[in-house]
């Protein structure tokens, strides 16, 4: 057994090239240069034990190229590592980049690799990602390419695996399967790869927050309450790719949202969104945000407003429909909690008012009476707090 003292930096790197470019390893670790790797084959050195990489160091054309062993989808290293640790897949392509912001779109980025070989036994060499290198601009443009550190990313998906229980129940299933699959010993392949993907699919439809295709590990660890949305650097719409509209016309609403209130605001709205399932508390519809559309048929609703109190936390928040925010916000509706049960009842003032349309005085009152459980979140903490609710109802009366 050989082993590799550290130093200098090998990189796997995708070579400049205007069509489908090649993987190449270069540089130099310690005396031993790219070349000496000529015929080795590599596995995979990651926090979840070593996995088969199925790539081996070949010359071809004077370059040190990476070449599958057997075909297979994710074969190269670069995507490998993008599913080991949540990203979306990149390109080989130099003419697909988007050179804009954000870099890490789905096959719209270029991931180049540092690697450390740990250990080599004859043609079978350990190697240990270092450090990743994301670009969506030309090679040399510092604008558009970032520095991620393995360990770093790694950990952080880690720490998702274990807090999987806190996701929205469709995202908690996917991640407990990555986990499963990074877990195994088996090759990382079409099946994370898939699971991956699928994530990232269903963080569209959970989050209104996210910019489709985008990294996910950031908005998933808002989701799962193990960061802020601080975290989550949301481009300026002229930054965006001109021809990836969706990504473009979310971003320039995410911006509009964050200028108007900061990230507090979206953080509110993406925790109440979530503790309540898209459900309207008064009267039951479900309408999370559609693939493709802009917002959810249902509003994040304040109980004491946030221009007086700033209380933008769970318990003081409510999902509502548009009507029932428009009856709530206007002193129509209420709700008060009383004996451990939430009940909805109509304001008598309202009731007076709105007396000669017999029709919507119905619509109103059949919503009326006790809040089936299945309406309010399953974490008691995050359900209307009574003293929230009863500081609202005292200023109704006395409004």
């Amino acid at each position: 057994m050989t082993t590799v003292d550290d130093g200098d930096t090998l990189s796997i790197h995708k070579r400049p090239s205007g069509g489908r470019g090649e993987y190449e390893l270069v540089g130099r670790q310690g005396p031993r240069v790219a070349s000496e790797f000529e015929g080795v084959s590599f596995q995979l050195e990651t926090p979840w034990g070593v996995k088969p990489s199925n790539l081996r160091v070949d010359k071809q054309g004077g370059k040190l190229r990476l070449r599958l062993e057997e075909s297979r989808r994710d074969g190269h290293l670069a995507p490998q590592v993008a599913s080991l640790l949540l990203m979306p897949p990149p390109t080989r392509e130099e003419d697909r980049i988007s050179r804009a912001l954000p870099i890490v779109i789905d096959q719209r980025y270029i991931l180049d690799i540092d690697i450390a070989v740990v250990e080599q036994v004859g043609n079978t060499a350990v190697i240990r990602p270092t450090s990743l290198v994301t670009r969506s601009g030309d090679i040399d443009d510092d604008r558009l390419s970032e520095r991620i550190a393995f360990a770093t990313r790694a950990a952080q998906v880690r720490q998702l695996h274990d807090a999987a229980g806190s996701l929205p129940d469709g995202l908690a299933s996917l991640m407990r399967q990555h986990a499963e699959l990074v877990d195994g010993p088996a090759e990382i392949g079409a099946a994370l790869r898939t699971v991956v993907d699928n994530i990232i699919s269903a963080l569209d439809w959970y989050d209104a927050y996210y910019l489709p295709g985008t990294d996910p590990l950031p908005a998933l660890r808002v989701l799962a309450g193990v960061s802020g949305l601080d975290e989550i650097a949301v481009p300026t719409p002229p930054e965006t790719p001109e021809d990836a509209p969706d990504v473009r016309l979310r971003a320039e609403h995410i911006y509009r949202l964050q200028r108007a209130r900061g990230a507090a605001a979206s953080a509110f709205r993406l925790k109440v969104q979530t503790a309540y399932d898209y459900r309207c508390v008064f009267c039951g519809l479900r309408a999370p945000r559609q693939p493709g559309r802009m917002n959810s048929g249902v509003d994040a609703a304040h109980i004491l407003p946030w221009g007086a109190y700033d209380l933008d936390v769970v318990p003081n928040g409510l999902m509502l429909c548009k009507q029932h925010h428009w009856a709530f916000d206007n002193r129509v509706l209420r709700l008060d909690l009383g004996g451990g049960v939430y009940r909805i009842s109509m304001i008598e003032d309202a009731r007076a008012l709105l007396a000669a349309d017999a029709r919507t005085v119905e619509l109103l009152d059949a919503v009326c009476g006790e809040v089936p459980s299945a309406r309010l979140p399953h974490k008691l903490a995050d359900r209307p707090a009574k003293k929230f609710l009863d500081e609202y109802n005292e200023l109704v009366v006395h409004a």
